[in-house]
């Protein structure tokens, strides 16, 4: 069951992450991402989580989306976020087409960062090691956690611009 969205005024529950946590989400969101489990995320994933999101989507299963499909699929994924982060602040706007945020560039470009051999696909072990290197560039005092504090300043000013987690 998901946690009650706090109220719009309550001050944001302050959040810590260990390492061995930021590696336990890097291997769920790998495994979520990798679409097709062929072990490595490429076009063919990015296609395919596309294509789930289109027919998620499209409810009358006519192969368009009507304005008012698309609104209701904005407005699922946005309940979900707000659900997932218990009331901690809406990312309404960072995503793109149907939540999808490839799409806008910021995804495609860790991604790229992440593929250190440059063979277009993105291995477990490359995914894994990104996202470490990104915790370790938010551990600001090199304790092994990050607090919400440095996870604010790693993000810089909220849209992956100017934190440390961007460099």
């Amino acid at each position: 069951q998901a946690a009650p969205v706090a109220a719009a005024s309550a001050a944001p529950a302050p959040v810590e992450m260990t390492r061995a946590q930021a590696e336990t989400r890097a291997t769920e969101a790998f495994a979520q991402l990798d679409a097709n489990r062929d072990g490595k995320l490429d076009a063919a994933d990015r296609e395919a989580g596309l294509r789930a999101r289109f027919d998620a989507a499209d409810t009358n299963s006519n192969g368009e989306l009507s304005f008012a499909e698309v609104t209701a699929a904005q407005a699922a994924r946005a309940e979900t976020r707000a659900e997932r982060s218990g009331g901690r602040g809406d990312r309404a706007g960072r995503m793109g087409f149907l939540g999808h945020p490839g799409m806008r560039g910021h995804g495609g470009r860790m991604m790229d960062r992440a593929d250190s051999n440059a063979d277009a696909a993105v291995s477990q072990a490359e995914f894994t090691a990104a996202a470490l290197a990104r915790f370790d560039r938010a551990d600001a005092d090199d304790n092994g956690t990050i607090s919400g504090d440095e996870m604010r300043e790693g993000r810089g000013d909220g849209r992956g611009r100017g934190g440390r987690w961007s460099r």
